[in-house]
């Protein structure tokens, strides 16, 4: 089927989005489902087009990141992710503690750092804690004092829920704009590099954001690679069942 990535991606990448995609072929099919993640087959080509992001694509694409995590070992640090519906249910009233019983005295022991992306004003940012530094790094592909508005509120809601875990002085340290960043000239990317921020975050050596300026013309190819990476890591019982290699 055709999308804008298509020809940037290897052959076993293209074959593998065909595959999946052929053994989903009601728009409304639930290919990818994890605890709160429900990804249809209509939302993962949102992502091969150029369709908007949702908590689900975010929060998926942290579960690849921690497998890669797996993987790599030291050349990755820890993390602790925090999706944007713990934020939402707490705003709603909603019971929001299972979104972050994860985050325990063990795994913060060992985690450097913890993810929370945060959906300000119909856009996606994100916040990275140092948990050795004791300080936040603010990402934002749309650069707006605006889309900082709520980031204390939403470290504060992750500390009321997980308070006998979390240092209380979390939601006073300060919060670094990390400048320089490749940045979106669309109104509909602001997901896409989130969790490219997210990727390229979790390496132990900084970051060289030059490197990464191209970022806004290769969407095509990032969105597609995005979507290899979720149905690799989601749908790899039925991909190595049909004799696909998972190792590219």
């Amino acid at each position: 089927m055709p999308y804008p990535g298509r020809d940037h991606l290897s052959p076993q990448h293209k074959e593998i989005i065909d595959f999946v995609l052929g053994r989903y072929p009601d728009r409304d099919s639930i290919i990818i489902e994890r605890g709160n993640i429900y990804i249809s087959r209509s939302s993962l080509l949102d992502i091969l087009g150029t369709g908007w992001v949702c908590s689900s694509h975010i929060d998926a694409y942290a579960y690849v990141l921690n497998s890669h995590k797996e993987k790599e070992g030291n050349n990755m640090i820890s993390f602790l992710f925090v999706s944007s519906n713990h934020a939402y249910f707490k705003r709603c009233g909603k019971i929001s503690h299972r979104l972050v019983d994860h985050i325990t005295h063990d795994s913060f022991r060992v985690a450097d750092a913890i993810m929370i992306p945060c959906h300000v004003a119909s856009h996606w940012v994100l916040l990275v804690g140092n948990l050795k530094g004791r300080y936040w790094d603010f990402y934002d592909s749309l650069p707006n004092p605006m889309h900082r508005t709520s980031l204390r509120e939403n470290i504060r809601f992750l500390h009321e829920d997980r308070s006998e875990v979390l240092p209380g002085d979390i939601i006073d340290w300060p919060i670094h704009v990390i400048e320089g960043l490749p940045t979106q000239d669309n109104d509909n990317d602001c997901g896409i590099f989130v969790m490219k921020y997210m990727e390229a975050s979790l390496g132990k050596d900084q970051v060289d954001w030059k490197r990464h300026s191209s970022w806004p013309k290769e969407m095509p190819r990032i969105r597609a690679e995005i979507v290899a990476a979720l149905l690799q890591t989601f749908q790899a019982s039925l991909l190595i069942s049909n004799g696909y290699s998972l190792s590219q």
